[in-house]
C-alpha cells in the first residue's frame, strides 16, 4: 500500500494510484472566519472516504490559536479501478455553492494492484 499526499500545490493535478493505496488530502482552513472546505464530489466506487478531520492551529504551548488557519485532512482508500475527481469548495456555510472563495480538484486514475 502506498500513501499519496496531496495539498494546495496539487490543485488541478492528475495522480496515478493503485487499488489498495491511500490518498491523503490536506488543505488550509480558517474556521474562525466562517470558511470551511466541503467535499463536493468523489466517485465512491474508486475512492472511499475513510476519515475527515480538522487539525486546529497550534501556538508555542501546543494549544489552539484564535483566528489562525488549521489543516482540514481527508483520507481516501482506493477501492476500485477507474477515474475519480476529488472536488472541494471553500466557502462560508451560509453562502450558495456558486459563491465559493476557492475550489480544489484533483483527478485520481486508479489501476488494479
Amino acid at each position: 500500500m502506498k500513501v499519496h499526499e496531496l495539498s494546495e500545490a496539487e490543485n488541478g493535478a492528475t495522480r496515478e494510484v493503485a487499488v489498495g493505496d491511500r490518498v491523503v488530502l490536506a488543505l488550509g482552513e480558517s474556521r474562525t472566519s466562517g470558511f470551511s472546505w466541503s467535499l463536493a464530489d468523489c466517485d465512491q466506487t474508486v475512492c472511499r472516504l475513510v476519515s475527515d478531520t480538522f487539525e486546529p492551529p497550534a501556538d508555542s504551548k501546543g494549544g489552539g490559536k484564535a483566528g489562525g488557519s488549521g489543516r482540514h485532512r481527508w483520507t481516501f482508500e482506493v477501492v476500485g479501478a477507474g477515474k475519480a475527481v476529488l472536488s472541494l469548495s471553500y466557502r462560508r456555510s451560509w453562502k450558495a455553492d456558486g459563491d465559493a472563495a476557492d475550489t480544489f480538484k484533483a483527478t485520481m486514475v486508479a489501476t488494479a494492484a
